[in-house]
């Protein structure tokens, strides 16, 4: 189990966080008034068997790509908005709680913007489990900002098109899937995305 480190507001990397953190609100069409968080802790994730598991996961991969694919292969800091936030900081990912219906096959998803994983910080569609407002401002939200190794990335054409084998993750991106309106990210193995940070914040309409 995981032991989470509370970072002092004075801290270099409790500023960095934060700072990429509001650098990455952009408008959704979600209904979702959101102009900036006001972040109340920032816990840094410290877990020698989950990052024990992210290196031995990469080492893996990598034997499974040609030259040229670990040459280009992406390591990306994305984030992950969920309900189970704590539960995930504690004990890493499992890709068996992902829908197989999801928007691009089961997986675990990410975004490289905060408030597009703000829109699942209560789960798909789901409000605040006091106020059941998916705009409430008053009831403390969490996000995951996480390590994620790409390997070989699968980059779709249309919502849907299934991950061929011999591919470690998703990138879906708007210029290839016209329905989207900014990046997608997913991985396939659990240890492929290692969280390093648990932000506790509220929204600000």
């Amino acid at each position: 189990m995981s032991v989470l480190q509370a970072l002092r507001e004075t801290d270099p990397e409790y500023t960095d966080v934060v700072k990429k953190m509001k650098d990455s609100i952009v408008s959704h069409r979600n209904g979702i008034p959101l102009s900036d968080y006001v972040v109340t802790k920032v816990e840094k994730v410290v877990n020698l068997v989950l990052e024990s598991q992210h290196k031995s996961t990469i080492e893996m991969i990598k034997m499974e790509m040609s030259k040229e694919d670990e040459a280009n292969a992406q390591t990306l800091h994305l984030y992950h908005g969920s309900p189970n936030a704590h539960k995930i900081a504690q004990n890493g990912f499992n890709v068996e709680f992902s829908a197989s219906q999801n928007m691009f096959g089961k997986g675990i998803y990410f975004a490289a913007l905060s408030s597009k994983s703000n829109q699942y910080a209560w789960g798909n569609n789901a409000g605040c489990p006091q106020h059941r407002s998916r705009s409430c401002c008053v009831c403390p939200r969490q996000l995951l900002l996480c390590e994620c190794f790409m390997g070989r990335p699968f980059k779709p054409t249309r919502a849907n098109e299934p991950v061929p084998r011999g591919f470690h993750s998703v990138i879906a991106e708007p210029a290839n899937v016209p329905s989207l309106r900014y990046p997608e990210y997913a991985i396939l193995n659990n240890a492929q995305a290692l969280p390093q940070y648990l932000i506790t914040y509220n929204i600000k309409p």
